[in-house]
């Protein structure tokens, strides 16, 4: 986990810091003794990447995922226009998301079932990036649990 950390080498500053941390997220419901102490040095240590991570599992593959976003994200322009030309879909009874991008459309089910998710008009083309369970026909995405499609229009 990336915690939040600080060296505040005043007392008064590192200790303010501490204390509202910890109403910060008593507002949540955690229990203060649960919240990391940012001025703890351990905050710091449980912080720091182990860079011999990248090349195991899970690891190598999360970073796969997100090289090849990078690549999609380039080949697609999808950088470009802001967020005018992006279109959402949500169900949060059934947990998917849609964002329709034209070219691109991206599926989401953050739930733990499957989920059949409507792509819209013209997005029956080839998936382009999946992870999880995929399956893509006539403009339905049906996507296992926690499971991503990236589809290209026809």
């Amino acid at each position: 986990p990336f915690q939040y950390f600080t060296d505040h080498q005043d007392p008064e500053l590192g200790q303010a810091v501490s204390e509202g941390r910890k109403r910060e997220f008593s507002s949540f419901g955690w229990d203060p003794a649960d919240v990391p102490d940012p001025q703890d040095p351990a905050t710091f240590e449980r912080s720091k990447l182990d860079w011999g991570e990248i090349g195991r599992e899970p690891h190598a593959s999360l970073l796969d995922w997100h090289r090849r976003l990078i690549v999609l994200r380039r080949e697609h322009r999808l950088h470009e226009g802001g967020f005018a030309g992006v279109d959402v879909h949500v169900d949060e009874d059934a947990r998917w998301l849609v964002l329709d991008r034209g070219s691109v459309a991206l599926a989401l089910n953050v739930g733990d079932q499957p989920a059949d998710v409507p792509l819209g008009d013209g997005h029956a083309g080839e998936v382009v990036l999946a992870w999880g369970e995929v399956d893509v026909a006539g403009g339905l995405a049906r996507l296992g649990p926690d499971s991503v499609a990236v589809v290209t229009a026809e």
